[in-house]
């Protein structure tokens, strides 16, 4: 894929959002642990840094997500700068999901979140033939599961443990959207 196989369908010149490259690991590994963890996330709503301590994601694991072929990761650049990262995963079934959503602290007020789980549901439904999207959030985030329900998530009530035993006890809150036909073809 290069630079110009833009697959947001709401693009604008300064901002593309592709498939990841090779190249971009090392960027979109940081910019996860910028939007997630440590002082420069303290400014993010997604900082999960009172919560859980240590890296998001481990490099060699982004890098097998980026390998799999159930996977694929997009991300947002401007002028050549990752400034977020979606992954979109093959559940089987018509279910795609949805995980790491990331954007960088300073440009997370333009919408830019937005756009990127539109890009996701899309190529969950060109890629994996979805009719139905679904992701996991720490559900003692209320900002985020009100997020998610402005884009047309709903709680399907099933909830799985947080992967690091933490006190008091932290879950995920499993929430779906039904893919309707997709209005944007796919430009690939």
């Amino acid at each position: 894929m290069h630079e110009n196989d833009n697959i947001d369908p709401g693009a604008t010149p300064d901002i593309l959002i592709r498939r990841i490259e090779s190249a971009d690991i090392p960027a979109v590994h940081d910019l996860i642990e910028s939007a997630y963890r440590g002082e420069s996330a303290r400014s993010s709503w997604v900082h999960e840094g009172p919560m859980a301590e240590g890296k998001r994601i481990e490099r060699s694991a982004l890098i097998a997500l980026c390998n799999g072929a159930t996977d694929v990761m997009l991300v947002a650049t401007r002028h050549g700068d990752v400034i977020g990262c979606v992954c979109v995963s093959d559940r089987g079934s018509g279910i795609a999901e949805l995980g790491l959503l990331a954007v960088s602290p300073n440009q997370q007020t333009d919408g830019l979140g937005k756009r990127l789980v539109e890009a996701a549901e899309t190529e969950g439904q060109y890629r994996f033939q979805a009719v139905a999207m679904q992701l996991s959030v720490v559900a003692q985030r209320p900002k985020l599961l009100h997020y998610y329900e402005r884009r047309g998530y709903v709680l399907t009530g099933e909830i799985s443990p947080y992967p690091v035993p933490l006190e008091p006890p932290l879950h995920f809150a499993v929430m779906r959207k039904a893919l309707g036909a997709s209005s944007h073809r796919h430009p690939l």
